[in-house]
């Protein structure tokens, strides 16, 4: 069992910088975030259709979102990326770009 097992199926927050949002499909992929062991990519899907809280989106804006984490990717050596992935997933009104 991996840990990522015990995480999944609970709500979660998370507010990073966003690398791409397609509104038509609702993808959401945040920029890297970094730590001394691993990289960390979370990608989250949104209702297709949900525009971003401001649209056009700025360049490297920093928005907020809920959403249940539905799966967790361990990384394969040696490129020690996670990639979590959140589901139902919207946009909290603090968010600001």
């Amino acid at each position: 069992e991996t840990l990522y097992n015990r995480w999944l199926n609970k709500p979660y927050k998370i507010s990073a910088v966003v690398k791409s949002y397609d509104p038509a499909s609702g993808r959401l992929e945040f920029a890297e975030q970094k730590s001394e062991l691993t990289r960390y990519r979370v990608i989250a899907m949104l209702p297709a259709g949900t525009a971003a809280p401001v649209t056009p989106l700025p360049k490297d804006a920093t928005l907020s979102i809920y959403g249940v984490l539905t799966a967790g990717e361990e990384p394969a050596w040696p490129s020690r990326v996670v990639t979590l992935e959140i589901s139902d997933a919207g946009f909290l009104p603090e968010t600001k770009p």
